[in-house]
């Protein structure tokens, strides 16, 4: 059945190719159906600190300095986090048309928020890194030029372009989504980095409250999958050729291009 809904229909999905639907099918039923065998809480804290682990380790092509920040927490993917970014923030800003669940959220809610066309002094921020439009930094160097008292950092794209580094010190939340990043859209599963506690987020996380399944998923595919996987397999001359062939025009994400100047996901073109 296709849905017609545009929220949905705007949405890029990631590449599952034979390497990485190898590593998913070598998870274990331990993976896919956690439970509490002895009843303790190390069963439920212990998956969430490999998590943590773990991802500082696989991000450090991209992100540097997570490993000073003093909380993490698992999400159920970025929209989790960026749900109570919003919820915790007023009139947050944005790049106008940077990702557009921004304001596809803002405007079913009825919160207020800001489109931004020019630099502004503004409380929260919010910006896409790799960009939401073209896989660069259009949205972060923008937001460079505001002056914010706090910066929030959304990683939906972590992954998908050439490992260049950024250093998040200046940032007060990084949420970091493994959708596309680890080929598991369904599996709602991400983390942020926060420079402050989160108490709401911080409760759950505390008592194992998490999709644990989703962690341990995640955990298991960055413990065999490199890094750079998807910008060595598809990236570069690969990616020239597949838009070249295809018609499209390329952006430098391997998920996103641009079909009669309409942003088109690329998988299903990969998948041809």
């Amino acid at each position: 059945m296709q849905s017609s809904d545009e929220l949905y229909t705007s949405r890029i999905k990631p590449i599952r190719d034979e390497v990485i639907s190898s590593i998913i099918s070598s998870a274990s039923s331990e993976i896919y159906s956690p439970y509490d065998k002895e009843f303790n809480w190390a069963e439920r804290i212990g998956p969430i600190k490999r998590l943590q682990i773990t991802t500082l380790r696989w991000s450090a092509n991209w992100l540097t300095g997570l490993e000073k920040f003093p909380f993490m927490y698992v999400t159920d993917g970025n929209t989790d986090y960026l749900i109570n970014l919003f919820n915790r923030s007023y009139n947050i800003a944005w790049k106008k048309d940077d990702y557009s669940y921004y304001q596809h959220w803002h405007s079913a809610t009825g919160r207020p928020y800001t489109e931004l066309s020019e630099p502004a002094n503004v409380d929260d921020l919010v910006v896409s890194w790799p960009g939401y439009n073209y896989g660069d930094n259009t949205e972060l160097t923008f937001a460079n030029q505001c002056t914010a008292k706090r910066l929030h950092l959304d990683c939906a794209y972590l992954g998908m372009v050439k490992p260049t580094n950024l250093d998040v010190s200046n940032f007060e939340t990084v949420g970091i989504s493994f959708s596309k990043t680890l080929s598991i859209p369904y599996n709602r599963i991400g983390v942020c980095f926060s420079k402050n506690e989160i108490k709401d987020i911080s409760l759950l996380n505390k008592i194992g409250y998490v999709n644990l399944s989703g962690v341990k998923l995640a955990t298991h595919i960055m413990s065999k999958l490199p890094p750079d996987y998807f910008w060595n397999t598809y990236g570069g001359d690969k990616l020239t050729a597949m838009c070249e062939k295809h018609g499209l025009t390329k952006t430098d994400s391997i998920l996103i291009a641009y079909k009669n100047g309409k942003r088109v996901g690329t998988a299903p073109y990969w998948i041809q």
